[in-house]
């Protein structure tokens, strides 16, 4: 984790906290819920901030089901992988202590 004066570094020892995101089923404006989701999830945006802030994202990321990928929106699954699939991850989770599962 970050120190007091930039660029220096403590190490600390703990457990992870997890934080969830979801996208509403009647979100009154779903376009930009799925834009803000993509944003968040594209390795350019949202996981590169993620990156830079200490909280480094499992890629890629993937739901905890099959039936829940395939809810997902078009433009979310390009960002994620289906269950079962190498390498499959929770949808937006950090390696430390991010969870972003979407439910929908």
């Amino acid at each position: 984790m970050s120190g007091e004066k930039p660029g220096t570094h403590i190490d600390r020892d703990g457990r992870f906290v997890a934080y969830g995101i979801t996208m509403l089923k009647n979100a009154p404006n779903r376009e930009a819920a799925e834009a803000f989701l993509a944003y968040l999830l594209d390795p350019e945006g949202g996981q590169k901030i993620l990156r830079q802030y200490g909280q480094p994202p499992f890629e890629p990321p993937f739901v905890p089901t099959r039936e829940m990928y395939q809810k997902l929106p078009d433009i979310l699954q390009a960002f994620s992988s289906p269950p079962g699939c190498a390498g499959s991850v929770i949808l937006g989770a950090t390696q430390r202590n991010l969870t972003n599962s979407v439910n929908i």
